[in-house]
């Protein structure tokens, strides 16, 4: 599941969490490096390729309907290389997760700058108003938000 294309800046380390027995996934910040379960790394990747693909969000961070936003082929793929179609439940209630209008901006921003426009976490954090320091635990926590979000459902 974890062998699949990925951008220069998505996945790039996966170790094992040892306390928890989950395999984990290694997010370049601004000073350093966090660590994600890699399961739900995947799901959000997957959700920003799809949405980078489709437009579920658009360039103002506003949600659009999920209708008829389905592609077979990602443009950012090499076409000589196989990449497995997302699930398309998994995707989509990763999008209903996010694009909630309980779920709070600022998280949400983080999220769509961090993986969907995959921007710079310096030039993020400098757009937000975040201290680089602090950077690395606003995107943990917006995304430990997804899943927990994702968990309740």
């Amino acid at each position: 599941m974890l062998e699949r294309q990925t951008t220069r800046r998505e996945v790039q380390a996966v170790q094992t969490n040892f306390d928890y027995g989950e395999a984990m996934t290694e997010i370049n910040v601004v000073y350093g490096k966090i660590f994600v379960p890699a399961e739900l790394a995947i799901k959000i990747f997957d959700w920003a390729r799809w949405v980078r693909v489709n437009k579920g969000l658009d360039s103002h961070g506003r949600c659009a309907s999920a209708e008829g936003r389905y592609v077979s082929t990602y443009p950012d793929v090499d076409s000589n290389t196989y990449v497995a179609q997302p699930d398309l439940r998994v995707v989509l209630a990763v999008e209903r997760t996010v694009c909630n209008p309980m779920f709070p901006a600022k998280p949400r921003e983080i999220i769509r700058r961090q993986f969907v426009g995959r921007a710079e976490p310096k030039d993020i954090a400098r757009e937000l108003g975040i201290h680089g320091h602090q950077y690395g635990d606003e995107l943990k926590r917006s995304i430990v938000m997804i899943k927990n979000r994702l968990t309740m459902h």
